[in-house]
């Protein structure tokens, strides 16, 4: 055999080897994969209870009811209209009850208890007088609560409107996804100064087939996906857009000054007060300070006479070992995310903070049917 064709027959097992290298590193990324996530239940909750909505992203199904959907007994319910209630509600406000509408994220949604133990439950149990709406949804930004309470929470009487939510929910608002699903986007014309909602209708894609998209974001941990997004990004990039990219706080403000105007006028219409309340998770209790949007939304709402709430005084002025005793800790609910979200002495101290805290202004915008 010449020089010649032996070193061409080494360079042949040279690429035979690695060509079995790559195989067997990518069979091994999927043999990992399937093991640690497809076949455990670790992919994002609101995926079991949540459909497609062109407007939101995503949003309750109606009339469902999943069995142990947090652990043994620990189940969700959503009636007719895709809230977190038991029974339907009508426009009007039962005889004898005020009613108060809660909107927000996964904080207000109760995630990881039953509908009889989130906050919004315990503060009717509180009150026999008082009938509340849960029109909370894990994932949601500030923006998408709003736009829910403005499509099909604005149309039902009510004498209370509160509006819950975390830091985070403010980072959200600047994307066009949240962990992959689509959602929509509140721009300003600046022709006309009024909010408008982009990125509608919502890209469906994520919702099309059910196992993709309950592991959609274990699915990106994988080699063979990252690198097909590579491709796909250089073949067909995307235009950038601004709503895709970090805001100025010019332009939060104006948007979340724009947002508050737009829930007071609705409010206003009902004769219902608005209230604004903010939670803190676990790792934020200790913080310094608030963050900045956070403080931006309080600075508007005494501008417009609007109540804040602030609870994490309540969670600071505890001990660590308290405060520990009041969240989801790590392992205790199988879903991405599930730590850090309030269990159920959580929700009880919320409730009751909460109760404490609206009684002045549940008696001044009470208005009994």
């Amino acid at each position: 055999m010449t020089p010649r064709a032996i070193l061409r027959v080494i360079a042949w097992n040279v690429v035979v080897l690695v060509g079995l290298l790559i195989v067997i590193e990518g069979a091994s990324s999927w043999v990992l994969f399937v093991r640690d996530q497809a076949l455990t239940r670790q992919y994002v909750a609101e995926r079991r209870h949540t459909t497609y909505d062109p407007d939101l992203g995503w949003v309750n199904e109606p009339g469902i009811v999943i069995r142990d959907m947090y652990g043994p007994g620990i189940s969700l319910r959503t009636n007719h209209q895709r809230f977190r209630n038991d029974a339907d509600v009508q426009k009007a406000v039962p005889a004898g009850k005020r009613r108060l509408i809660v909107s927000g994220d996964s904080f207000a949604f109760g995630f990881g208890v039953d509908n009889d133990h989130t906050w919004s439950q315990r503060l009717a149990s509180l009150d026999g007088n008082l009938e509340v709406i849960n029109m909370g949804q894990g994932g949601y930004g500030f923006d998408q609560a709003y736009l829910w309470y403005k499509r099909d929470g604005a149309a039902l009487d009510h004498q209370t409107h509160v509006m819950a939510f975390i830091d985070e929910d403010f980072d959200r608002m600047q994307y066009d996804t949240f962990v992959g699903y689509g959602k929509p986007v509140l721009d300003v014309d600046l022709d006309h100064g009024a909010l408008v909602v982009r990125n509608v209708p919502v890209p469906p894609v994520p919702y099309a087939i059910r196992w993709p998209g309950l592991h959609l974001d274990n699915l990106r941990s994988l080699r063979t996906v990252d690198l097909l997004g590579r491709l796909q990004r250089a073949i067909w990039p995307r235009t950038p857009t601004s709503f895709t990219s970090t805001w100025t706080d010019a332009k939060m403000d104006h948007i979340l000054r724009l947002i508050l105007e737009d829930l007071k006028r609705m409010n206003d219409a009902h004769g219902s007060r608005l209230v604004l309340v903010h939670f803190v998770r676990r790792m934020e209790i200790r913080a310094d300070r608030q963050a900045p949007p956070v403080e931006t939304l309080a600075r508007h709402a005494r501008a417009m006479d609007i109540p804040f709430i602030d609870l994490a005084p309540d969670f600071q002025a505890l001990s660590d070992q308290e405060i520990d005793g009041l969240f989801i800790k790590e392992g205790q609910v199988d879903y991405l995310g599930a730590a850090g979200h309030l269990n159920v002495p959580g929700n009880e101290f919320v409730a009751t903070r909460l109760h404490e805290k609206l009684a002045t202004i549940l008696a001044t915008s009470a208005r009994v049917q």
